[in-house]
């Protein structure tokens, strides 16, 4: 081992200590954020040790990050431009057309930024199949197909014997969305706010399309392209367990032929037809 990697070894542990801390103390942005430097500078290295090592906090610092967003109990239909003074609240927040999956992006960033707890997913127009796609976006883009979200209970008139009270959402901190609508009518279609059941299983089929993609044999290049998967779609369970999975065979092959690791080739960067548009 040189001096270099030496070092970069005991700055990541350091690192990976610090996000324990903060994992105990419940400082989940932090903790998650310590971890997420960890990772990179660990696959960076190449030092798949360490790399799936940090997975585990990383995964517990997000799973409580996302039960904080669904115990908000919010789920935000956003089609207008959210502009620039928009402060996301707690919950979750679906994009329809016309916007997009790299305007769902930016208000993730800004909630990490605001230490805000959220779930963001964005849509596409139905497919002809009558599918709803669903899209996150990051240096590369995932996409899933799933069955279109059904209007709430409470909003089905002369159906059951009692309504079920609709709870109506707090109005976002901005003054381009004030009043979030239930339902939304464009030339792109119409487009309902899901309940969070809709939210949460469409967040694992976009994960679980993800790993999907994911075909190479070669355990250094799944490192590579999990972990780039995991920068576009962050709130999926497995996607993480993967990655670490692969981790794990990645450090064992590299103890086995050090050279072929340090050399092995990774995948390219994703090109323009990878990116949404």
């Amino acid at each position: 081992m040189t001096t270099a990697s030496k070092q970069s070894g005991q700055k990541i542990d350091a690192m990976m200590e610090h996000a324990s801390i903060a994992l105990v103390q419940r400082d989940y942005f932090l903790a998650e954020q310590l971890a997420i430097e960890c990772l990179r500078s660990a696959i960076l290295a190449k030092d798949y040790q360490r790399a799936g090592r940090v997975i585990n906090p990383l995964q517990e610092a997000r799973r409580m990050k996302r039960d904080l967003a669904v115990d908000a109990g919010r789920v935000v239909l956003i089609s207008e431009p959210i502009g620039e003074q928009f402060v996301p609240e707690p919950g979750c927040y679906f994009f329809v057309p016309p916007r997009v999956g790299q305007e769902a992006r930016v208000l993730r960033v800004r909630a990490e930024q605001a230490c805000v707890p959220v779930i963001v997913i964005a849509r596409e127009p139905r497919t002809s199949g009558g599918l709803c796609p669903v899209v996150s976006v990051g240096p590369v883009t995932a996409r899933a197909y799933v069955q279109e979200p059904t209007p709430p209970l409470a909003s089905i008139k002369g159906k059951g014997n009692k309504k079920t009270k609709a709870t109506t959402p707090k109005p976002a901190a901005t003054a381009t969305l004030t009043a979030p609508p239930a339902q939304v009518v464009n030339v792109f279609g119409t487009f309902i706010t899901p309940d969070m059941p809709w939210i949460l299983a469409a967040c694992e089929a976009l994960g679980d399309a993800a790993i999907e993609q994911v075909t190479s044999i070669n355990c250094f290049q799944r490192v590579e392209a999990l972990y780039l998967r995991l920068q576009a779609f962050p709130d999926h369970e497995k996607l993480h367990q993967r990655l670490r999975q692969a981790c794990e065979e990645s450090a064992h092959q590299a103890l086995i032929n050090p050279v072929g690791a340090r050399t092995a080739t990774m995948l390219p960067e994703p090109g323009d037809d990878e990116q949404d548009n």
